[in-house]
């Protein structure tokens, strides 16, 4: 399937990019320094570093892939926005990925699970409640 992307990124990546740079043309990026933008949008003010590759909207850093605040700084400075981007969202880092097999996992009735494993699990579930 992945021999057949002709995009840079996966497919879904660059759907999100897609909605970010329209989106993004709606906001007004003030810089405040090389990286450093103020982004007005018609509900927020959030703060985008470009450099560090976040925004206080939370989703640029979260997931990895340009925000519509951040394609809006990265559209103001003439960047490319694929720089910004984690490079596991490449369709050549997803086909090195899976160039080789990769079997699928047994049901979880077929795990074999050592018997001190489950004094971990035990011991996780006690702390978590």
């Amino acid at each position: 399937m992945g021999h057949q992307w002709k995009t840079k990124l996966t497919p879904n990546a660059e759907t999100h990019l897609d909605f970010s740079r329209r989106k993004g043309r709606h906001h007004i990026a003030c810089p405040i320094g090389q990286y450093l933008f103020e982004v007005l949008s018609s509900t927020n003010v959030d703060i985008v570093d470009l450099e560090k590759k976040i925004c206080t909207c939370g989703v640029f850093h979260t997931i990895g892939l340009p925000c519509s605040h951040a394609m809006a700084a990265i559209t103001k400075r003439n960047y490319d926005e694929y720089d910004f981007c984690q490079p596991w969202y490449l369709t050549e880092k997803y086909r090195d990925t899976y160039e080789e097999v990769v079997l699928p996992t047994l049901d979880r009735s077929q795990w074999q699970v050592p018997p001190h494993s489950l004094v971990y699990i035990i011991i996780a579930v006690h702390v978590a409640n």
